[in-house]
């Protein structure tokens, strides 16, 4: 049989291999496709051109999403004192999903009108 202790070295360097060798096919493969407009005669720079780091209304909404988790986890912990541990799971989980769902909800009406415009 082998050893755990193997298997656990093994792991993780079977993981950066397989990570690596990913990471240098889709090198390959974007310098493949830049090749292949600049063959027919198109700028591939307007393609590969980097986006924009991110908008303001993204980052409000995984803000008020990560708020009302963290709200939802402390309601629950608050809520399920003195109850038995399954009784406590449901309760946490409950109030994470609860709050996160009121935070997305604030959100959109919040931020509503300005996304579809």
């Amino acid at each position: 049989m082998i050893d755990d202790g193997v298997v656990g070295v093994f792991v993780p360097i079977i993981m950066f291999l397989v990570i690596g060798v990913i990471w240098i096919y889709a090198l390959k493969t974007r310098n493949q496709e830049r090749m292949s407009l600049i063959e027919k005669g198109i700028d591939p720079q307007w393609l590969f051109a980097k986006k924009k780091a991110g908008s303001q209304i993204a980052s409000a909404k995984w803000g008020m999403l990560l708020i009302g988790l963290g709200l939802g986890l402390c309601a629950g912990l608050i809520l399920s004192r003195g109850l038995s541990e399954s009784d406590r799971t449901g309760i946490v989980f409950g109030s994470i999903f609860l709050f996160g769902g009121m935070g997305l909800l604030a959100f959109y009406l919040i931020f509503g009108k300005k996304v579809k415009d």
